[in-house]
């Protein structure tokens, strides 16, 4: 699976977060809330999917 630029999962008052690819196996998530705080999670691309697959269900 790869990702071109940027994915938006959430869109909401509180938060949003980008998807980039690094690897093969990894990618990063970047979450960014209201207030300007910034997390940068790496998560296996394989757990990505089944996250992905079941928000979508």
């Amino acid at each position: 699976m790869t990702w071109k630029g940027p994915i938006q999962l959430v869109n909401g008052a509180s938060a949003y977060s980008d998807i980039y690819q690094l690897d093969s196996e990894n990618a990063i998530v970047i979450v960014e809330t209201d207030n300007s705080n910034m997390r940068i999670l790496r998560m296996p691309i394989t757990l990505l999917k089944q996250k992905l697959t079941l928000s979508q269900n």
